[in-house]
């Protein structure tokens, strides 16, 4: 089911293995290349990400501290890495990167993150791995299930 989610500033949570619930957590937006980060909630401060809807159900999804421009970082993946997993790239990047993401609302403020169909990896879910995000088949796995929660910003 599609998300229908405002554009906005959000903090994107997961629960690990173990069941603790992990925050994306980006160190600092012009990190360019690095893997995203999951970090446990309450050690860290959760990094507001900025979703904004680029059409239908394809979410592009960016560090809200970080510049708003062309090539600015985005939550990304490379189409051909193994082990596919999330990382900050510039929008606009490779024409085999996933930039942009469908968001589908699975519960209240619960949703799957996954490829766009245009990406021809829609079947891969964002998928919580200690403290990285990689991209895995959906199995409707707790480590799947992403609460989207707003930010009120000052």
């Amino acid at each position: 089911m599609s998300s229908g989610l405002p554009d906005g500033i959000y903090m994107i949570i997961c629960r690990d293995d173990d069941g603790q619930e992990m925050a994306v957590h980006i160190e600092t937006p012009s990190a360019v290349g690095e893997p995203v980060r999951l970090a446990p909630m309450g050690q860290f401060r959760p990094s507001p990400i900025r979703i904004d809807n680029h059409g239908g159900d394809s979410y592009q999804l960016t560090p809200a501290d970080g510049p708003r421009m062309p090539g600015m970082p985005c939550l990304a993946a490379k189409r051909e890495a193994l082990p596919p997993m999330i990382l900050l790239l510039p929008t606009g990047t490779g024409q085999g990167d996933m930039t942009e993401w469908a968001l589908d609302q699975s519960g209240p403020e619960t949703y799957t993150i996954h490829g766009t169909p245009q990406s021809g990896r829609g079947d891969l879910c964002w998928t919580a791995r200690g403290d990285r995000i990689q991209l895995e088949g959906q199995m409707g796995k707790p480590t799947q299930q992403w609460r989207i929660v707003p930010l009120i910003r000052d």
